[in-house]
């Protein structure tokens, strides 16, 4: 909705203070019900300027005091799985979408929950669709070819360049790093290469040597164990992108919903406590199904952060009241009307 005057651009009255100084005997309060039921999307949720509408919560609210005057922040005693271990600072925002944190921490939240890293899984599916067609397509480039394009054969020997040789000489030296020291035929081809390289004068020696060389690449590749060898490379290359990126977007297993953990906040010593279907997006991607992990990472540097930012559906589960002339927020569970 809105926050303090402190926050406001140009130190403009924000349009809640203006509707109280154009209506004094209004209860300086506004309120949040979010309907989240997905069967029912038309029916949206309800705002109540003025007070609340005690159809959509159910007992009494919690009270938490802003600790600071800008956004709706306050106190968060603590968090399930040891996070927010002695107090946090936490924001109630309708304008988040998700439930936004310092990312090292949603990293560990996501972890819990048995969430994983949506940019990980998407490398792996790659990884997985395209390292046989990068070997079929190694393995379909004549060795001889290669040598052209390395400089060790005589463009009159052979035909053909361009970027799939690029694609393999790349790929001959990653293979070459990875048996050059394990194969005695690998390092004897190689040492032969450069014995003629130096004390030859004789090109086609060396493109012989070059050739036989690819050759053995091309057969290397060729058995299932080395195309195994080459997908865990490279996932364990994918899985760095959640190290250097924590708190990323993580997906969880749709089939498993049901066995996941309830994610509880504590609020003024009071638990509100997020279902797996509270805090799981479950969204359609190409005809698929995914299900989101409803908490992301959020660096919000000094002096205003860290936070953790209490978004929609934490809004959604929790009707929440925003008490200017008190300058506190209220949180009770939140009822359908119907």
């Amino acid at each position: 909705m809105q926050g303090f005057p402190e926050i406001a651009v140009g130190k403009v009255d924000p349009p809640f203070q203006n509707l109280l100084k154009a209506h004094p005997d209004l209860d300086p309060v506004f309120s949040f019900w979010l309907n989240r039921d997905a069967e029912d999307p038309d029916r949206g949720g309800e705002l109540v300027l003025g007070g609340v509408d005690p159809a959509h919560y159910k007992g009494k609210h919690t009270w938490a005091p802003v600790t600071r005057r800008g956004f709706w922040q306050f106190q968060l005693d603590g968090m399930s799985f040891g996070l927010c271990k002695g107090g946090c600072q936490a924001i109630a925002d309708t304008g988040t979408s998700l439930l936004a944190g310092p990312p090292d921490e949603v990293a560990r939240l996501n972890s819990a929950i048995g969430a994983s890293s949506a940019v990980v899984m998407e490398c792996k599916k790659k990884v997985k669709e395209t390292v046989p067609e990068t070997i079929a397509e190694i393995e379909s480039v004549p060795a001889r070819d290669v040598c052209v394009a390395a400089g060790f054969c005589d463009e009159k020997t052979a035909g053909g360049s361009g970027a799939p040789l690029e694609a393999f000489r790349r790929s001959l030296m990653m293979v070459e790093e990875r048996y050059g020291s394990e194969s005695k035929r690998w390092g004897s081809l190689h040492a032969h290469a450069s014995s003629q390289a130096s004390s030859s004068s004789d090109d086609s020696m060396l493109c012989e040597a070059c050739t036989s060389g690819v050759q053995f690449v091309q057969d290397t590749l060729a058995g299932e164990e080395a195309e195994a060898e080459i997908e865990a490379i490279l996932d364990l290359a994918c899985e760095r992108a959640e190290v250097l990126s924590p708190g990323g977007p993580a997906l969880v297993d749709c089939e498993a919903l049901e066995s996941l953990p309830d994610v509880a906040f504590t609020i003024s010593g009071k638990e509100f406590a997020l279902s797996p279907d509270q805090y799981v997006l479950q969204v359609e991607s190409g005809g698929e199904k995914q299900c989101l992990s409803g908490f992301i990472g959020l660096d919000v540097p000094a002096p205003l952060g860290p936070l953790w930012i209490l978004g929609d559906n934490f809004i959604g589960a929790y009707h929440t009241v925003f008490d200017f002339g008190k300058e506190r927020v209220g949180f009770a569970e939140s009822a359908d009307d119907e």
